[in-house]
């Protein structure tokens, strides 16, 4: 994200731009959340958390550190755009706070990687990195298969596509 879009992106909690979008800005992929909960979520890993995003503007490519902490979550410390060489996107992390003892289990990355297998699945350009690995669906995945759906008597179109992931 730009320091733009920033202003836009942190507004106060339920005022989300994600409310109106139809999709992502880059790539219209699907979006998750609009009311904010994310970012109230982000405090249940640390008691400060710092987005790093890498983005490519009219000046070049840019980086932006976000910054905020727990006890006042609905403040943003949006910082000075700077040029950078990394590829873009977003690095989320948080610090602080016994509640991360509970991600180091492997049962953590486990988790992350069920929650996101479809939209892993669906946006293949994407990867989710978790410490300091990519999450992997098919590593997670006991069994896949597709199915195809007989159409309902009298439906237009042709048949359904089920895709069961064990």
């Amino acid at each position: 994200m730009s320091a733009e879009e920033c202003e836009e992106y942190f507004r106060p909690i339920g005022s989300s731009w994600k409310k109106r979008a139809k999709g992502t800005p880059v790539g219209n992929r699907a979006l998750h959340g609009k009311n904010g909960r994310g970012r109230v979520r982000a405090f249940a890993l640390g008691t400060f958390v710092r987005r790093t995003s890498v983005s490519d503007i009219s000046q070049g490519r840019r980086q932006l550190v976000i910054e905020a902490d727990r006890h006042s979550m609905d403040e943003f410390d949006i910082g000075e755009p700077e040029p950078a060489d990394e590829p873009t996107g977003t690095l989320f992390e948080a610090f602080g706070g016994d509640e991360l003892d509970l991600l180091a289990e492997e049962r953590a990355r486990s988790s992350l990687t069920a929650t996101f297998t479809t939209y892993l699945e669906k946006y293949p350009d994407v990867r989710i990195e978790y410490d300091g690995r990519d999450l992997d669906p098919a590593a997670e995945q006991l069994h896949a298969g597709d199915y195809l759906l007989d159409a309902p008597s009298g439906g237009s179109g042709g048949p359904a596509r089920l895709r069961v992931v064990e």
